[in-house]
């Protein structure tokens, strides 16, 4: 389950609970991101070739699949590990808690985002759309990673998505 208030455009409180962990990721806007009550920070990894990397497949009937397929491919060989957990906040948290170092997806709606979001942020992590931006929960593209991975892993996902 995920939770996150907004003032406008800017996220500002985000909780993410797994209940069969026992466990609630929660952050608030400039005070730093928790599990249990603890502190947690991202990963400090910086080579994609070391890096244990989350994704969410979209829908089997999506049209936005043959692309997500595309880029997949290309980051299987490049990366350490590609893992699917299935709910894209608790990924987010998971990067935020250095578990995983990096997070992709290609077609989610803001409210799956938006929690996750904030957590990775205020632990130290990146958060963007492809084009590196912060249009994320508009786009519904988004990478979210450790600081000196980021931009590695959006690299590879825009090349995997320019016409060949």
């Amino acid at each position: 389950m995920s939770i996150a208030l907004t003032d406008g455009q800017d996220i500002t409180h985000a909780v993410v609970h797994d209940p069969i962990h026992d466990e609630l990721f929660m952050a608030i806007r400039g005070k730093g991101a928790q599990l249990n009550g603890a502190p947690i920070r991202v990963s400090v990894c910086t080579a994609l070739e070391q890096a244990l990397v989350g994704t969410v497949f979209p829908a089997p009937a999506s049209p936005g699949m043959p692309a997500y397929l595309g880029v997949f491919g290309d980051l299987v060989p490049r990366c350490a590990g590609i893992r699917r957990a299935g709910a894209c906040a608790l990924d987010l948290a998971y990067v935020a808690a250095g578990r995983l170092d990096g997070f992709w997806v290609m077609s989610l709606q803001p409210w799956d985002v938006a929690a996750g979001a904030l957590i990775v942020r205020e632990a130290g992590g990146r958060v963007g759309d492809f084009a590196g931006g912060g249009e994320f929960l508009r786009t519904n593209e988004v990478i979210a990673a450790a600081p000196g991975l980021f931009n590695p892993l959006r690299e590879t996902i825009v090349g995997a998505l320019a016409p060949r």
